[in-house]
């Protein structure tokens, strides 16, 4: 593998693996507002709570474990 293919490999799994840590950080952001508002009562505001936070959370950890597959698979086409 060439350097500047390596570069942009590397390049796309760090912007993988920061766009992951961003929505981790928007993830708790939000469950923490919405913890915090005084909105959440009861069930209702549990399941509330769960549909907004989990798929940012699951996005976020989608992100973060590609960026560290293609880092992974892109060293070793390297060697």
């Amino acid at each position: 593998m060439n350097e500047e293919k390596h570069k942009r490999a590397m390049t796309i799994a760090l912007v993988s693996e920061s766009a992951g840590m961003l929505f981790t950080i928007a993830g708790v952001w939000i469950g923490g507002t919405l913890l915090f508002s005084g909105y959440l009562t009861g069930g209702f505001g549990m399941a509330m709570l769960a549909a907004d936070v989990l798929p940012t959370l699951g996005v976020a950890l989608l992100l973060i474990v590609a960026g560290q597959i293609l880092r992974a698979v892109v060293d070793n086409s390297n060697q």
